[in-house]
């Protein structure tokens, strides 16, 4: 059982018709666009509906529950903390040593490592985990799976090998328990971070 209140989550009321707004119009843009920060700027014209359709509605709370979550507060909270931090190291150096990716390059690392981690997370976990979560409060898990098939179909991988899928998967997953164990959108970020970061060492 997640340590969140999943009650609470429902009462501030993220709506999942965002999920399903958003979802076909990525495809979409997906299908005829070569724009590079195509996906970015998606992603933020969403936030910014939202933001001002919560702001018109006088919902400044969901607006907080989207950006922030809720702060680490004790020390249950700093535990899952650690533990999800020991986990991306651990699920990382996992998967690049038995699938040997190749280093990313540092041209790339602000986009890759800095501005992707916080404009998925509030996305997929501050949005997304947080709009489905209430909905699965007897089996929270099958959010995570939701939103992580979510997370990962969302990544452009025409080219991909199936290595890859495996391991935005498990990313995703952590994330996704993260945020279930903590309600954390920052520490998710963080591990987001950290997780694309070790990627460029």
């Amino acid at each position: 059982m997640p340590l969140i209140n999943l009650k609470a989550r429902l009462d501030q009321g993220i709506s999942p018709l965002w999920v399903l707004l958003y979802l076909p119009v990525h495809y979409f843009v997906a299908q005829t666009t070569n724009y590079p920060n195509s996906y970015l700027f998606l992603r933020l014209v969403l936030l910014g509906l939202m933001t001002i359709t919560l702001m018109l509605s006088h919902r400044i709370s969901s607006i907080y529950t989207i950006f922030i979550g809720r702060w680490l507060q004790d020390r249950k909270d700093w535990m899952a903390a650690g533990a999800c931090v020991l986990l991306v190291f651990a699920v990382h150096a996992l998967t690049f040593h038995i699938f040997t990716f190749r280093k990313e390059d540092p041209s790339t690392y602000f986009e890759d490592a800095i501005t992707a981690p916080i404009n998925e997370e509030i996305v997929f976990r501050g949005v997304f985990l947080a709009a489905i979560l209430p909905f699965f409060s007897r089996w929270p898990f099958g959010a995570v799976l939701l939103t992580s098939m979510m997370f990962v179909s969302c990544h452009d991988l025409t080219y991909s090998v199936w290595q890859v899928w495996v391991a935005l998967t498990a990313q995703s997953l952590i994330y996704g328990f993260c945020y279930i164990w903590t309600g954390c959108v920052p520490l998710c970020i963080l591990c987001h971070w950290l997780w694309n970061t070790l990627s460029f060492i």
